[in-house]
């Protein structure tokens, strides 16, 4: 599934399609991620507000003392979280909607993304992906994420903005133009949309694949359930 404009596309059996999700309420997504009930969250580029699909039907929270959330991610227990950037800082907060009750927020001024896997919870701070939810852990990374994918406990993916790298700093070889969002699927394929290009490309592991015919301007935040 992908957030684009005012749209929603999803790649079922091969094609893409724009149905089941009906119309976002913002023209400006940037990030986007379900949940274990197979609800969506979609983050604005322009402000604090989450938007959540649940059946077709759209509903808006506005995070207090937050700014456009460019990373979102679930944990599995009904939190979801978020990396944002507010008053020249970029910092990390759970939340849980409706209600917005916000969790303690971790706030360094190179943290880029967070992930999940289960109920852990990664946040990269700079270069180094750190996990706050879960056992205590660290993974130093070459280059700082923006957007990152974790196929299991250990690791998993993240991009720059330039290249795509295993969480071991390997480069993957992107084919294509500017990769910006990651996702994953619990086979522990890795989607990635490309700004550049206009499309998404799928790694298997050891190869990539373009799922054509992508109907969409530009691919933005993408999520698998």
């Amino acid at each position: 599934m992908v957030v684009d404009g005012a749209n929603v596309y999803s790649y079922v059996s091969g094609a893409w399609v724009s149905t089941g999700f009906g119309t976002l309420p913002t023209s400006n997504p940037i990030a986007a991620a379900f949940d274990s009930a197979g609800n969506l969250f979609v983050s604005d580029g322009g402000n604090s507000n989450i938007y959540k699909c649940t059946g077709g039907t759209w509903t808006t929270t506005t995070v207090p003392n937050a700014s456009n959330f460019n990373s979102l991610a679930t944990d599995g227990s009904g939190k979801l979280f978020g990396s944002y950037s507010y008053i020249a800082q970029l910092h990390y907060v759970s939340f849980t909607l409706p209600g917005v009750v916000l969790g303690t927020p971790v706030t360094n001024a190179n943290a880029r993304a967070v992930a999940s896997y289960g109920t852990d919870v990664w946040v990269a701070l700079g270069n180094a992906i750190t996990r706050v939810q879960g056992a205590v852990g660290t993974i130093n990374v070459a280059n700082m994420p923006i957007s990152m994918a974790f196929t299991s406990a250990a690791g998993g993916y993240y991009t720059d903005s330039s290249a795509v790298y295993t969480t071991g700093n390997v480069n993957i070889g992107f084919p294509g133009v500017v990769p910006n969002h990651v996702a994953s699927d619990a086979s522990g394929n890795l989607y990635v949309t490309d700004i550049g290009a206009a499309t998404v490309h799928k790694y298997n592991g050891s190869s990539w694949t373009t799922l054509a015919g992508y109907p969409g301007a530009v691919p933005y935040g993408i999520a698998v359930h």
